[in-house]
């Protein structure tokens, strides 16, 4: 029994100790687990700081620092860095921004190859904005960045929209490592506003540093240049703006889809000229393909129009060009149709005027109303077509000028049909119809 109680003491006794040995080193383990762990965690906190003395920064951030005009920007901050104070401390990501004195700078950039959608010369005039990034990218690199602005496709007339188009590339340009690119722990924003009907986009996220965003403009009553106003997030002392040109082309000013062909109708083209025009005025050359029109050339001054009138022929599918040196041609389609709303209307109109004046008699004529009928709708037709197609008044009556349509053909055909043509009236072939028509022998 002795032996029972020692053999169970000692069994506890050691069971003890070595569940207390294996306490102890678990404990040790986890603990030496969480002390990288916790210097980990302290050096992340130190590495989303940077601090920089007076000395530290380069002569152009000490000039701004020392007038209170330096700025610490993030995507989502902005701060105006204290005057004199002897430390910058920098949130990760956080970017000094100082707005440079003057406007943009005009140098010529070799961009990379498919950079612009138009083929040649990468070697282009572009716009350096006076706003200068410095800071760290995402690998802790030195940056040292300008927006530069790149005039890719100069706004073009565009006949399928009725506007002008065109596009402009934004680069953030590191020029410590021009050829590099690196992604930035924050965003640089940056708005864009103009004159111009649409700017897409015109809130731009720049994210990596030699890295392009393409811009498009349109534009559907423009001068000779757009002007875009850069807005970064902080407040500018003055503005940053560039401009665009705009190229020039010959417009011609609304259409319609169709006209009476055959030449009976005929229409006024009006002719201007937009965009950067440097002459006070040029020369424009006109064709129809088929038609004509007078004059075939004309000339249009800066900020005015000309006329010139086309006369149809045939019908069918027809092209107005309008060309000159130096400015972008116009094309224009228009369809020549047959023209069978002005042969019902003209003698119809024709036939109803002689009718009515015939019953509007006191003493009524002998002749039948049916050859009075056939009789006005000639001399409508012959008054409408003369005077439309050929620009000939037949009748003895002043007529004002006035525009194609059913109502004028209709009103001056009736006009002939109740009046007659005075230019026919004296024939002897005028005569001898209405002599046979009036006789009794006449036929019914």
């Amino acid at each position: 029994m002795l032996h029972g109680q020692l053999h169970g003491q000692l069994h506890g006794q050691l069971h003890g100790q070595l569940h207390g040995q294996l306490f102890a080193r678990r404990a040790l383990a986890l603990l030496c687990l969480a002390i990288p762990t916790a210097a980990s965690a302290q050096s992340t906190a130190v590495s989303r700081t940077r601090v920089l003395t007076r000395t530290e920064l380069s002569p152009r951030l000490r000039e701004a620092l020392k007038a209170g005009a330096l700025i610490a920007v993030d995507s989502t901050r902005v701060a105006t860095v204290v005057p004199d104070t002897p430390r910058v401390v920098l949130r990760a990501g956080q970017l000094l921004a100082v707005r440079e004195a003057g406007a943009p700078r005009i140098e010529r950039r070799k961009l990379p190859a498919g950079v612009l959608a138009s083929s040649g010369d990468t070697s282009v005039k572009v716009a350096v904005l006076p706003i200068w990034f410095s800071g760290q990218a995402k690998d802790n690199s030195e940056v040292s960045l300008h927006p530069i602005v790149v005039p890719e496709k100069a706004l073009r007339y565009s006949a399928q929209h009725d506007s002008f188009e065109g596009s402009f590339l934004v680069i953030l340009e590191d020029r410590n490592a021009p050829d590099v690119h690196r992604d930035l722990r924050e965003a640089v924003k940056l708005d864009l506003a103009s004159d111009a009907d649409s700017l897409s986009p015109h809130e731009l996220s720049l994210t990596r540093t030699n890295d392009h965003t393409r811009v498009s403009v349109v534009w559907r009553d423009p001068r000779d240049s757009v002007r875009v106003q850069i807005l970064p997030t902080f407040r500018l002392t003055e503005d940053v703006a560039v401009w665009l040109p705009v190229r020039p082309t010959v417009v011609l000013e609304k259409l319609p889809s169709s006209v009476a062909g055959f030449g009976i109708q005929t229409l006024n083209v009006m002719v201007s000229v937009l965009g950067d025009l440097r002459r006070d005025s040029v020369r424009v050359a006109l064709t129809a393909t088929p038609g004509f029109i007078e004059p075939n050339e004309v000339t249009v001054r800066r900020g005015g129009h000309a006329n010139a009138t086309l006369h149809s022929t045939g019908s069918g599918q027809a092209t107005i060009s309008a060309t000159s040196p130096g400015v972008d041609r116009a094309d224009a389609a228009i369809q020549y149709s047959w023209p069978v709303d002005f042969l019902v209307l003209s003698l119809l109109g024709g036939g109803i005027g002689a009718v009515t004046t015939q019953l509007s008699r006191a003493r009524r004529s002998k002749t039948r109303p049916w050859r009075r009928f056939f009789a006005g709708c000639l001399a409508g037709f012959v008054t409408a077509i003369a005077y439309f197609g050929l620009g000939v008044n037949l009748l003895q009556l002043h007529i004002p000028n006035q525009l194609f349509n059913q109502s004028t053909v209709f009103g001056l055909a009736l006009l002939g049909g109740m009046f007659g043509i005075a230019a026919l009236a004296n024939t002897n072939a005028t005569k001898a119809f209405f002599a046979a028509s009036e006789s009794p022998g006449g036929a019914s």
